[in-house]
């Protein structure tokens, strides 16, 4: 028999525009087991905090989640990852020098920007004496500070944040293939918009966000049907093939193709070697099919779920593993 004497829960949380992600687990020195899980649209009337506050606490408690260690996900446009090639250079000139490059390309002012920043190793085949890669997280505080007020009214406060697309990244490397050296796209297609994350050998080289996502499927569908915008996402969601899509989803390929290749233009001997999709808009019926065509590369769901161990006790597994790549970043909270 095995067993651990330390134990410690952690709760991942993933605030989306259109729902709401929650997981919990369990983890010690055997690793790490999936306990709870929650995945619950978020009605329209919680954009006010203190609403928002009561649905929350209504969907920990009908999941039996007792929030603890929360580590929480900022996604985009609230906050944005670089990476940097600077000059070597000691720890407080570096931060320097982070801050001077950012103040140009944020979306919003820097004096309002939390900055962290750390140096990655050298590719392989990369390594320099003179130059150092930094990737770098900025976030909105104001978005920052009116997530916290809204879990402050639970008397919740987490013990981490993370940004969105670095823990879908943390995902992806549990579940990562190994081998030579290639470069993988990672696409968390949401509710607001589509974050594109190239990743080589673990690292991520570029991260753009593309302010097209599962709202705007359902603003053609809308259109298209003459229905109102409920109707046409009730309609979304029941979808068998992703074919009333097509014109759409043609727009969100060959906006992320645009990504692909600028990637391509600074390294001109480099490729996007294989495309994986998750979040709650990838769960819809032939979307990876109409993706795959437009994007000539196939494309692949990501679910952390399909590997990892689940609680013995969980209820109803199988629905959780079909659910996995929405749960993508929160899966990554935990990690």
């Amino acid at each position: 028999m095995t067993f651990s004497l330390f134990e410690e829960t952690v709760t991942g949380l993933d605030i989306g525009h259109a729902w709401l992600k929650i997981v919990q687990a369990k983890k010690s020195s055997r690793g790490t087991r999936l306990s709870r899980a929650a995945v619950v649209p978020v009605p329209p009337a919680s954009a006010q905090p203190r609403v928002f506050a009561e649905f929350l606490d209504s969907v920990f408690r009908s999941a039996k989640i007792h929030p603890s260690n929360i580590v929480l996900a900022i996604g985009a446009p609230g906050v944005e990852v670089h990476r940097l090639e600077l000059p070597r250079m000691a720890g407080r000139e570096r931060g320097e020098a982070v801050r001077w490059n950012m103040q140009n390309l944020l979306g919003f002012p820097l004096d309002r920007a939390a900055l962290d920043y750390r140096t990655l190793p050298a590719l392989s085949g990369e390594e320099s004496v003179e130059l150092e890669s930094v990737l770098v997280v900025a976030a909105d505080n104001d978005l920052l500070g009116a997530e916290l007020d809204m879990l402050g009214r639970l008397e919740l406060e987490p013990v981490g944040a993370q940004a969105a697309c670095l823990a879908g990244l943390e995902s992806y490397l549990r579940t990562a293939r190994s081998g030579a050296r290639e470069t993988v796209a990672l696409l968390d297609i949401g509710h607001e918009g589509t974050g594109v994350t190239l990743v080589t050998q673990g690292q991520p080289r570029l991260h753009r966000y593309l302010p097209f996502g599962g709202a705007q499927l359902t603003r053609y569908l809308s259109e298209a049907l003459h229905a109102d915008p409920e109707e046409a996402e009730k309609q979304k969601l029941a979808l068998t093939s992703g074919e009333p899509l097509v014109e759409p989803l043609d727009q969100l390929g060959t906006r992320i193709e645009r990504v692909f290749q600028h990637f391509e233009d600074v390294h001109p001997t480099e490729k996007v070697d294989r495309i994986l999709m998750y979040g709650g808009t990838a769960l819809l019926p032939g979307i990876e099919r109409l993706l795959t065509e437009q994007l000539h590369e196939t494309v692949e769901r990501l679910n952390p779920l399909s590997g990892p161990p689940l609680d013995s006790a969980y209820p109803d597994v199988e629905t959780v593993r079909r659910l996995g790549p929405a749960l993508v970043v929160a899966c990554g909270l935990v990690s």
